[in-house]
């Protein structure tokens, strides 16, 4: 499913330019307008200096952070010879790059020379829908990622050439989400039917033994499209079609906190050393404050593209990727990122 906006790439531009025209809290910063096939999927370097985002001819995108108003942005583009390409994440040290496709494939690619990394891994039989790497050291260089065979593949690339490969066994709905805790020991996953598995990666069992609960054991009635972990409060927050957004608690599995809006949530991320989430719903960019949760603010901003996708990234300088209603790519940023965190409206 595609929610698709008919005006045209210059009616899209005009309305995201008087949307942030007169708002005191996000300005539109940059236009990404090279991406000739829907972007599907957008990540930041932990460094700061690319945004990575793919699409669905199969092509993977590098954009340098030198972007300013009115200037042109630089780009390196790379065809995976994977379609469509579904899912992209960075390796904590900003050093390498991983996309999942619809035909199962994990490819990476060094960023610095833009180059595929040869591995002997042969992915999954199925979909990818979501990957991530662990945020530890770069001597471990452990991936994670799911799809639509319903396993949790964990792979550790400290040799490329021959990956050590285990299985997580026993969701009983596709995996559209995925999220390491910042102290890499513990991944979380949601699925289509709204559970939140969490995962111990261990060699000798990797069976699920541990869901978070809200209604009998789901977390959420519908699908759980989006999972962000914060490095600063270890809080989880979860997102689904049902349009529930969920603070978490995963150590004691209890429900912290909630809010229920019209709209499905795709996706979220969290900013302002944790605590704010920008929550990109279906019709809404919404900021919403973690203590006490209530809403700071939303702008009437159309989502384009599948739930299952990640749609919106934000860097620790509080730029806001986005892909906005004309399926494009665009930049935004929040003025003050204390501004936000600080000051209700």
């Amino acid at each position: 499913m595609f929610l698709r906006h008919s005006d045209g790439a210059n009616t899209g531009w005009a309305l995201m330019s008087s949307l942030f025209e007169s708002s005191p809290y996000v300005e539109l910063l940059s236009r990404l307008e090279s991406q000739a096939g829907v972007v599907s999927s957008l990540a930041w370097s932990p460094d700061d200096n690319w945004l990575a985002s793919t699409s669905l001819d199969g092509t993977l995108r590098l954009w340098s952070t030198s972007l300013r108003p009115n200037r042109e942005p630089r780009f390196t583009a790379q065809s995976t010879g994977s379609r469509p390409l579904n899912t992209v994440a960075w390796s904590p040290d900003s050093r390498y790059v991983a996309c999942g496709s619809d035909g199962g494939r994990v490819d990476i690619w060094e960023a610095g020379t833009f180059k595929r990394v040869p591995h002997d891994d042969p992915g999954s039989t199925a979909p990818i829908r979501c990957l991530a790497w662990a945020p530890d050291g770069a001597d471990e260089r452990r991936l994670a990622f799911g799809g639509d065979d319903r396993v949790v593949h964990f792979r550790n690339y400290a040799v490329w050439a021959r990956p050590h490969a285990e299985r997580g066994i026993g969701h009983d709905g596709e995996i559209v989400s995925i999220a390491w805790a910042p102290d890499s020991s513990t991944v979380v996953t949601g699925t289509e039917i709204g559970t939140i598995g969490v995962w111990q990666p261990s060699t000798h069992d990797n069976q699920l033994r541990h869901v978070l609960g809200w209604s009998g054991i789901r977390a959420h009635e519908q699908a759980v499209l989006t999972l962000a972990w914060s490095a600063d409060n270890g809080i989880l927050a979860s997102g689904a079609l049902d349009g529930r957004l969920h603070l978490w608690n995963v150590k004691s599995g209890l429900l912290l906190d909630q809010l229920q809006f019209a709209d499905p949530i795709l996706d979220l991320a969290f900013a302002a050393r944790g605590r704010v989430l920008v929550v990109q719903s279906r019709d809404y960019l919404r900021f919403i404050r973690v203590r006490p949760f209530r809403e700071i603010c939303s702008y009437e901003y159309p989502a384009f593209v599948s739930p299952a996708r990640s749609v919106i990234a934000v860097d620790s300088e509080a730029r806001i990727a986005t892909i906005a209603p004309d399926s494009h790519s665009s930049i935004l940023t929040v003025q003050s990122r204390h501004r936000i965190a600080d000051k209700g409206i």
